[in-house]
């Protein structure tokens, strides 16, 4: 009996999701816009931070304190 039942509800799944395609393809396909704008937000974020840390490694460092010797980057102590 409990296979009968459980096919019964199985084939009672398929109807709906058959009836309902339409709107399960369409929330697929706004779900899939959804994550590549998300993507290119965040894309976008990730150029920008990349572009902020090019300008700071282009910038020259601080000058050392009257009497000190500035420091080069490849140079150590």
């Amino acid at each position: 009996m409990l296979p009968f039942v459980m096919g019964v509800v199985a084939g009672a799944a398929v109807v709906v999701a058959v009836n309902k395609k339409e709107k399960i393809a369409e929330g697929v396909k706004e779900g899939a816009q959804k994550a590549k704008e998300v993507a290119e937000e965040i894309k976008e974020k990730v150029r920008k931070t990349a572009e902020c840390v090019t300008k700071e490694d282009d910038k020259p460092e601080a000058t050392a304190k009257s009497g000190e010797k500035a420091k080069t980057k490849g140079e150590k102590g």
